[in-house]
């Protein structure tokens, strides 16, 4: 059975620092209200930034400007998020993007593309409900790391991103594989993939003691 690494590992969340927890809900809230991460400077903080970005919960660019923080994505991709009351954001792949509204408890519709065909593909998910058009959509999950590598090491955002897309059906999705012979990937329907953004997403924005999830608590502002 073929094992593939999606977004941010439980563990790697469980292993922050209470300060580092605190900054990385920080981040996300302010790019679900904002639509841009905070600058480093606003953030007033490296250590527990540096400790985000070693863990793979956030990227840096070489300046320690965030680039990304899991779902979210600083600059754009094939994938955008329309949140409800709020604004349109890039996420870092087809299942970040559909674990937005899980996270935020917020109606989302995502838009993107089918990298073989180029077909348009939306979900739009309401009340934890999601519509796909096509309905046929699937979702490629994979990785370009070989199945023998360690790749706990490398960030998700090199070896995944680029892989984890939406496709308009199975042919599509099986015709991309075909040549991408070096890439390891399953296909998923579309109820796993929403799934899978659940359980990857929706924790993240919790109140690590009751468990309820903190609505949109003023960010840093840019």
């Amino acid at each position: 059975m073929t094992t593939i690494r999606v977004g941010v590992a439980a563990e790697c969340i469980a292993a922050l620092s209470p300060l580092a927890r605190r900054l990385h809900q920080t981040i996300l809230h302010h790019f679900a209200i904002s639509g841009r991460p905070p600058l480093m400077a606003a953030l007033n903080t490296d250590k527990p930034l540096r400790e985000l970005h070693d863990r793979d919960v956030i990227q840096l660019d070489d300046t320690g400007e965030i680039l990304a923080a899991y779902p979210f994505s600083a600059i754009p991709t094939p994938h955008t998020v329309a949140i409800a009351d709020g604004p349109t954001v890039y996420a870092m792949c087809a299942i970040d993007a559909l674990g937005i509204a899980a996270m935020l408890g917020r109606d989302i519709t995502v838009h993107s593309v089918d990298p073989q065909s180029g077909d348009s593909i939306t979900v739009i998910i309401r009340g934890g409900q999601a519509e796909w058009i096509p309905e046929d959509a699937v979702v490629l999950v994979g990785s370009t790391a070989p199945a023998d590598e360690d790749c706990c090491h490398v960030p998700a955002a090199q070896i995944c991103c680029g892989v984890i897309n939406f496709f308009a059906g199975t042919r599509t999705a099986s015709a991309w594989l075909k040549r991408h012979v070096s890439v390891r990937a399953v296909i998923v329907d579309p109820v796993k993939a929403l799934q899978m953004g659940k359980d990857l997403f929706g924790p993240l924005l919790s109140d690590s003691e009751s468990g309820a999830p903190i609505r949109h608590r003023p960010a840093v502002a840019r």
